[in-house]
């Protein structure tokens, strides 16, 4: 009996140490990618918009409505408190995963969004934070939900729509 607890602990904790390695691993190659990318020099056109019918050389667009509207741009979020409440999320959210309460893939991807979300509020990119949201499922909001991170809760439930 305590061989075979002990074999479960062992088997957890390998599991919940491979996660860590695997959303530590996400960071650094993010942040090289992005020193990667300040680093180079582009060619040609750039365009930042957020509506748009037609955008670039040449574009055209014929009846268009855009209807432009501030709901789902976590405007009113506190990064610093979204941050933060996503740091408790990725625990519990690992604690889970280390329990097999979720298939492993699943529990992975949406562990290393969580992740990028929080790098991302550092960073002060809400853009980028709610895309990463967006990304990282249901099974996120509903952690977000018993776990008690209201902010973080609700930039989720916003990010995927529900």
């Amino acid at each position: 009996m305590i061989n075979d607890q002990s074999s479960r602990t062992e088997a957890s904790n390998s599991r919940g140490n491979e996660l860590l390695k695997a959303v530590n691993n996400v960071i650094v190659v993010k942040q090289e990618s992005n020193a990667m990318n300040q680093s180079s020099s582009s060619t040609g056109d750039s365009y930042s918009v957020q509506n748009a019918g037609a955008v670039g050389r040449g574009a055209k667009a014929e009846n268009v409505t855009i209807h432009a509207s501030s709901a789902g741009t976590l405007d009113d979020v506190d990064l610093k408190v979204l941050k933060d409440e996503l740091a408790q999320l990725k625990i519990a959210m690992l604690e889970a995963a280390m329990e097999g309460a979720v298939p492993e893939e699943d529990s992975e991807h949406a562990i290393v969004e969580i992740s990028k979300a929080e790098l991302a509020a550092t960073k002060g990119d809400r853009t980028a934070v709610k895309a990463y949201l967006a990304n990282a499922g249901r099974w996120s909001f509903g952690v977000a939900t018993a776990t008690g991170v209201a902010v973080a809760g609700a930039a989720l439930k916003e990010a995927l729509g529900l």
